[in-house]
């Protein structure tokens, strides 16, 4: 049975791939941005398609996330 403590440090794992990725695509983001929507997916990704103005659906492709803001399985598909 996971403990409170593993499933704080999974939430924190699945937060740094997030933010790496939009790290990766959206190089101009700082620390606080980041920070400031830390573990909040969704929110997260409306505030990207308010500074760039880029669709929802692209976002979440690039983040790895889905409509719910849930991580999708991003295995190493090296076609993207």
């Amino acid at each position: 049975m996971a403990t409170m403590k593993d499933e704080t440090m999974q939430t924190e794992g699945i937060w740094k791939r997030i933010a790496g990725r939009a790290r990766t695509t959206w190089g101009d983001l700082t620390d606080d941005e980041l920070e400031r929507f830390k573990g909040r997916t969704q929110e997260f990704a409306g505030y990207l398609q308010q500074k760039t103005g880029q669709s929802l659906e692209y976002i979440r492709e690039k983040l790895g996330i889905d409509e719910s803001g849930k991580e999708t399985d991003m295995d190493d598909d090296t076609s993207r």
